[in-house]
């Protein structure tokens, strides 16, 4: 339980910083100007750098993976980065679509960088036969945070709207850090790396029977559930009059539903 606790602590940043970021980035954008197409638009950057970067980070983070380092760079970098984008949220509050767009795309850049190295991990730190319990670590941590970020968010919006995204700045490092510290680098039984494939290899792998329907079920899932986190906080405050820090409370209860 200890190993598993080192190992997903930094998926518990992530959730929070991914979850901080999707809720409370379009109340600073609200502030600035009433334009709900305008505010989804922005916000299609998670989207975007949830497909750009673990195609990139990915193949690269395969062919950089050395005993002596691991994969321990790309979580150090993304998590700076996520932190940075973060601070320049808190910052940029009240002044510009394009400034707040920006900094955005920071944070949700690095906590991809961190997630898709992380998710990694779960072959570097476990045998075949424990895959499973790595992955369910990764998720129930994720959520942790998500809920932390959800509810602690809320209630930070009492002091600022900027004040989540502080929370969000200083928990990444804290957290990233025992698993970035502890965990070993190199894979078990493994000291060398694996043939790197072609990208050919993966695009023919995508468009097999079984891979396209697993393909097609993640999609719809992210589909139906893109636009909750982004308007309900909106929503709840325009039509229902609950302030931010009740209406988390609520999509806390959701999260906590579906997990």
């Amino acid at each position: 339980m200890a190993y598993l606790l080192v190992f997903s602590a930094a998926a518990v940043g992530t959730g929070l910083v991914r979850t901080v970021t999707t809720t409370y980035l379009p109340l600073l954008l609200a502030d600035i100007r009433e334009a709900p197409a305008l505010i989804g638009l922005v916000m299609m950057v998670n989207s975007a750098a949830g497909f750009a970067m673990p195609l990139l980070v990915g193949r690269w983070s395969d062919r950089r993976h050395t005993p002596r380092h691991g994969r321990r760079p790309f979580l150090v970098a993304g998590t700076v980065v996520a932190t940075g984008g973060l601070t320049a949220v808190a910052l940029g509050q009240g002044t510009s679509f394009l400034v707040l767009t920006l900094a955005g795309t920071l944070a949700y850049m690095g906590v991809n960088v961190v997630m898709t190295a992380h998710r990694a991990l779960v072959h570097d730190c476990f045998d075949t036969g424990r895959y499973a319990q790595g992955n369910g670590a990764l998720e129930v941590a994720s959520l942790v945070g998500g809920l932390a970020g959800l509810a602690l968010g809320g209630l930070l919006t009492e002091v600022g709207l900027w004040a989540p995204f502080v929370l969000a700045a200083v928990g990444m490092p804290l957290l990233a850090l025992p698993t970035v510290w502890r965990l070993p680098v190199a894979d078990p039984g493994e000291p060398e790396q694996e043939q790197a494939w072609p990208l050919r290899f993966y695009a023919t792998a995508m468009i097999r029977p079984g891979v396209r329907a697993y393909l097609a079920a993640e999609i719809l899932w992210v589909i139906g559930y893109a636009a909750l986190p982004v308007f309900f906080i909106l929503y709840a405050r325009r039509v229902l009059g609950l302030e931010p820090a009740l209406a988390s409370l609520w999509l806390a209860a959701f999260a906590l539903g579906a997990g």
